[in-house]
């Protein structure tokens, strides 16, 4: 039994021995496989930078393809954006073209409209002139007298204002054209007269050989005819002109209208029956 023990007791201690002396060659055993260990960390090291050099290319690669699709689109957008602007003016130049045409269709319909608005007027108002001039009594030393037929060729009646005045020039100032300006500022004052109510009278619509009478008689009436005028030696020779200046302001269609005229008497130029047209003086509206 002591044998056995002691037997067993061998055993164990020559394990624990063993043990022991592994542990102690271990410690002091030189490391086997340092190269290898070397080498592996070498290749794991030489993968690791070839898959980051491959994962740059390949980020390199997707940027490239993101920016050729950029580019691509934005090309894209911007062949779009022209299309768009072209279509835009093409719009723009039709839409010009068409209001250009309504414009001008819009004037010829107001012009159309206010042709036959004139044209109504034209055909329905008053127009009220001068058809003939002549002097009567017509003697050296006595008064001047002279009468203006009138004529309403419209077909409206017209209240009508109306006045002659006659004024003497020599033969002078009748050629070097003080007697023309004289006319044509009386043509211009009867174009701006105002209508007076209180003196008008009614000029009806003439037909046939109806006709209105204005007349101007020089006879002094009364101290204060200062401005009547006689028939002169100078006039009845031919030194002398007369002119017969008259206005007349009438309204048809609810508007103003005006008429001037002037007519003259030259020795040997005019008949006393038939007094001639002066060249100016002469408007009607």
């Amino acid at each position: 039994m002591v044998e056995l023990e002691k037997t067993w007791g061998n055993i164990l201690f020559k394990r624990w021995l063993r043990r022991k002396r592994a542990l102690l060659g271990f410690a002091f055993k030189k490391p086997v496989g340092i190269k290898d260990v070397r080498d592996r960390i070498a290749y794991q090291a030489l993968w690791t930078s070839r898959l980051s050099a491959f994962l740059s290319l390949l980020a390199v690669v997707l940027s490239a393809l993101v920016a050729f699709v950029a580019i691509g689109s934005l090309r894209l957008n911007s062949q779009t954006a022209e299309q768009a602007r072209r279509s835009s003016e093409a719009q723009i130049l039709a839409n010009k073209t068409l209001a250009d045409a309504a414009a001008r269709q819009a004037e010829a319909s107001i012009s159309a409209a206010k042709t036959s608005r004139d044209s109504l007027v034209a055909n329905q108002r008053a127009w009220i002139g001068p058809s003939d001039a002549s002097i009567r009594d017509f003697n050296i030393g006595g008064p001047l007298k002279a009468s203006v037929t009138f004529t309403n060729t419209g077909r409206e009646p017209a209240p009508t204002n109306t006045s002659l005045t006659p004024k003497l020039f020599t033969i002078e100032e009748w050629n070097n054209g003080l007697a023309v300006q004289d006319i044509e500022r009386s043509k211009s004052e009867c174009l701006q007269s105002p209508f007076n109510n209180q003196t008008a009278r009614v000029t009806f619509p003439t037909t046939g050989f109806t006709t209105f009478q204005l007349g101007y008689d020089g006879t002094q009436l009364s101290l204060r005819d200062v401005q009547k005028l006689s028939v002169t030696a100078d006039l009845a020779g031919g030194k002398q002109v007369v002119v017969f200046k008259g206005c007349f302001v009438y309204v048809t269609i609810e508007e103003v209208r005006r008429t001037s005229f002037c007519y003259f008497y030259q020795f040997k130029v005019s008949s006393l029956d038939h007094l001639n047209y002066c060249t100016v003086g002469q408007a009607a509206n």
